[in-house]
């Protein structure tokens, strides 16, 4: 997983350099650095880190969707690019001090085309990674706020993602 992270800031930061096709096959990487990754979704024509940006990432075919993920107080992982509620929903304060049933009552205030994405709840990891299976999309995940790394992964291995 971290090195999903890793490589998602690789080619975030590098993909417009020149040398990077060279650096990539150099490594037997392949075309990798063809690959593009939708970030927080496709969060031009949907709200950051909602279900409507990660099915239309899914959708249009991009090869990995990044999202960031906090852990709530009752242990449940959602996609949330703060460590607060404030800038993206209607509500406020720290994700952590919310369980997973507390934050279903907001909902995603901020973003492009909310128009036409109406009443969007903050999505769970399981959805996330559920949307990136279906679509066949790599899930690249930046960990923001997570006490609880067993829970993390555990969850990624229930949905089958990683056998260990």
């Amino acid at each position: 997983i971290r090195y999903y992270a890793s490589f998602f800031f690789f080619f975030f930061f590098f993909q417009a350099e020149d040398g990077i096709r060279d650096f990539c096959l150099s490594r037997g990487l392949g075309d990798v650095y063809k690959r593009q990754v939708a970030h927080r979704g496709y969060s031009n024509y949907a709200p950051e880190n909602s279900i409507p940006a990660f099915e239309l990432a899914g959708k249009i075919g991009f090869w990995g969707i990044e999202t960031d993920i906090c852990e709530t107080s009752d242990g449940q992982f959602v996609c949330m690019h703060d460590d607060t509620l404030d800038r993206t929903t209607n509500g406020s304060g720290a994700i952590s001090d919310y369980t997973l049933d507390d934050l279903s009552q907001f909902q995603i205030d901020y973003g492009n085309y909310l128009d036409t994405n109406e009443n969007l709840k903050i999505p769970t990891l399981e959805e996330y990674l559920s949307i990136c299976s279906t679509y066949g999309n790599v899930p690249i995940i930046e960990i923001k706020n997570i006490a609880n790394y067993d829970a993390f992964l555990n969850t990624i291995i229930a949905l089958s993602l990683i056998h260990i």
